[in-house]
């Protein structure tokens, strides 16, 4: 494994883990709520877009 020695591209790295493990989460607990599909669906949507800007 090649060590990355710009240290913006580890921030970058990282910033994805966190999202994707924040992605994870919401959509497990949106899944987990029984008739909130399309309100959750909506919800989720708009915080993956608050995510990547």
């Amino acid at each position: 494994m090649k060590v990355l020695s710009s240290n913006s591209k580890v921030k970058q790295y990282e910033s994805t883990l966190v999202i994707n493990k924040v992605k994870k989460v919401i959509h497990f607990e949106l899944n987990r709520i029984p008739g909130e599909a399309s309100k959750s669906k909506i919800y989720r949507t708009n915080l993956l877009h608050s995510l990547q800007n």
